[in-house]
């Protein structure tokens, strides 16, 4: 019997010491485990958020990189446009200015030719005499115009005039001497008060005058001329043009030398 007894208590230590043992060995295991699930290397939970970091990550450098690149390109391309536009500018500014320089020099040029060969065109300032209607001594219309063609003496008088009157006879003697070269419009300066037709036509009759006496009853001719002061003289030469002309009463020497002017159109 004690035999026995004994062989079952020593089952029982056995079967304690198995338990604690198995007790232990699940303790050790739980521990040892617990740490690799925080840290997943190639699997378990934490693998898919490790992934999706990473590939996030790599898509930022990515799109950070090409965006750099983007912005390097375009920088680069504008700074190239610029210095393009800058270049052409330049280009356009120094092609005119010798396309300037090259019509000016060939502009002087061909003035110094016309002025060494005596031709080319000259500048065209000359005055035109402006048209009027007078009536000679039978009432019939007159224009300046149709005189064109020969060089005209415009002579502005009155027969109240004492400066007029001392000039006339210089006018008729070379009225006289030139013939029918040079047209003579001795214009009576007609107000109809104190100078009229009659009063101007009394005083050439009276005078013996025989050059050309036109009445301007309109003072059509004492408008368009501005006369201000008599006698007034103008020279016209044949083409129309005004060349030249005196206020006052002139000499017989200065009456020839507007004539010539007149003749010459200079």
């Amino acid at each position: 019997m004690k035999g026995i007894a004994g062989i079952a208590v020593l089952l029982a230590v056995l079967l304690v010491i198995l338990a604690a043992g198995m007790i232990m060995y699940n303790f050790t295991a739980r521990e040892t485990a617990a740490p690799s699930a925080l840290r997943p290397a190639g699997g378990g939970a934490g693998a898919p958020a490790a992934t999706a970091a990473a590939t996030q990550a790599e898509t930022t450098a990515v799109t950070a990189t090409e965006a750099q690149a983007e912005t390097t390109t375009a920088t680069a391309t504008e700074a190239q446009t610029e210095t393009t536009t800058e270049a052409q500018t330049e280009t356009t500014a120094v092609t005119t200015a010798e396309t300037q320089a090259e019509t000016t020099a060939a502009t002087q040029a061909e003035k110094l030719e016309g002025e060494q060969s005596g031709g080319g065109e000259q500048p065209d300032d000359r005055v035109a005499a402006p048209d009027f209607t007078v009536y000679d001594v039978d009432g019939n219309a007159v224009k300046l115009s149709d005189m064109r063609g020969k060089p005209v003496v415009l002579n502005f008088w009155a027969s109240w005039c004492p400066p007029c009157k001392s000039e006339m006879p210089d006018f008729n003697d070379i009225f006289l001497e030139l013939g029918g070269d040079v047209h003579f419009m001795m214009v009576d300066a007609v107000d109809g008060s104190r100078e009229t037709v009659a009063t101007g036509k009394k005083y050439i009759n009276d005078q013996g005058h025989v050059f050309p006496v036109y009445y301007d009853t309109d003072m059509d001719a004492q408008i368009k001329y501005g006369v201000r002061a008599l006698p007034t003289s103008l020279f016209i030469d044949a083409e129309g043009y005004v060349v030249t002309g005196v206020e006052g009463a002139i000499s017989a020497e200065l009456l020839r030398t507007g004539i010539n002017y007149a003749i010459d159109g200079a």
